[in-house]
């Protein structure tokens, strides 16, 4: 594991990466004697490095990106543009996206109708009910109303779009 034998390289690479950074040797045929020994002190630094590299994280589910624009995982601003008569309109909302959602794209919360900080509210709790019943989450956004739950929810808000 974590080792390759390049032969055109002449080499055995070690790879490893940890949290999105890589670590990376090569171990040369030429500089160890030969395929054996080059083998064997690569597979001697990758154990050195398991012992003192971070564990391995093996689900992405829940992990900040450096693409997240919204200060919540999951959770994105989405604009939809239409062509009318009396020329283009947008239609702005909060999506929310989890692993196991019936919709590919999420379930849209219209800045519109709901306003900009319940919408994002909306898709915040649809995220975390795991829901795409918008009664239930429209009843629990609700119950959080005048709460500091749902304060917290609001300056979770990464995003100054006003």
């Amino acid at each position: 594991m974590y080792l390759t034998k390049n032969v055109a390289e002449n080499c055995y690479m070690v790879r490893i990466m940890r949290q999105g950074k890589m670590y990376q040797k090569n171990f040369s045929k030429k500089k160890h004697g030969g395929w054996g020994k080059a083998q064997e002190a690569a597979k001697k630094w990758r154990d050195e490095q398991l012992k003192i590299l971070p564990e391995k994280m093996m689900n992405a589910e829940g992990r900040m990106s450096s693409r997240n624009t919204s200060g919540v995982v999951g959770i994105t601003l989405s604009c939809a543009t239409f062509a009318g008569e009396k020329g283009n309109s947008e239609y702005w909302s909060w999506k929310s996206k989890w692993p196991g959602c019936k919709f590919n794209g999420g379930i849209g919360w219209s800045v519109k109708k709901y306003g900009l900080d319940d919408s994002f509210a909306l898709a915040v709790l649809s995220r975390e009910l795991r829901t795409v019943d918008r009664d239930v989450v429209i009843k629990r956004l609700k119950r959080l109303k005048g709460t500091k739950k749902l304060q917290a929810i609001y300056d979770l808000r990464a995003l100054d779009l006003e």
